[in-house]
């Protein structure tokens, strides 16, 4: 009789472990009693651009956030970014400074767990203000009274071509 007890308390006990942690760990999803750490594919990677446009150069503020399957917000610092279409930019805490122009996708990465944002977000980048002016002149020599084309080329602080580009005659 004492048997059948105890081979009852057993089994009672491991379907309580089962139905509360899933494989009878202890802790959610697996793990260790007492962990709370969430499985990486139980989580997604939100990437967020602020402001969406800028001026070559200058810096937007990236805000990454890592969600539960809960909806749950996880707080971690291992972010990094990466921005697809180029290598010309820095990210140093959470400002983003892109120094070619274009538009680019902008996708947070949790290095901790090594999940990313596989949407990301958007921002187009235009030329800076003008820095600098380059002329190029198509002949050294022009008889009197003849013509020659001065090319002018403006400039961003980061070499990008400037909408103002103009062709004089």
């Amino acid at each position: 009789m004492i048997r059948t007890c105890f081979l009852s308390l057993t089994i009672s006990s491991m379907m309580f472990l089962f139905a509360c942690g899933g494989d009878g760990s202890g802790g959610p999803g697996g793990g260790t009693p007492g962990d709370d750490t969430v499985a990486p594919g139980d989580m997604t990677v939100e990437t967020a651009v602020d402001p969406v446009a800028v001026a070559a150069g200058d810096a937007a503020l990236v805000t990454c956030t890592l969600i539960d399957a809960d909806g749950a917000v996880i707080e971690t610092d291992a972010w990094d970014v990466t921005v697809d279409g180029t290598g010309a930019f820095t990210f140093d805490a959470g400002a983003l400074t892109v120094t070619e122009t274009g538009t680019f996708t902008v996708a947070c990465v949790e290095t901790g767990r090594d999940l990313a944002d596989g949407t990301g977000a958007t921002l187009t980048v235009t030329a800076g203000p003008a820095h600098s002016v380059e002329t190029e002149v198509d002949a050294n020599e022009a008889p009197v009274g003849g013509s020659v084309t001065v090319t002018c080329i403006i400039k961003d602080a980061s070499g990008n071509l400037s909408d103002e580009a103009a062709l004089i005659e």
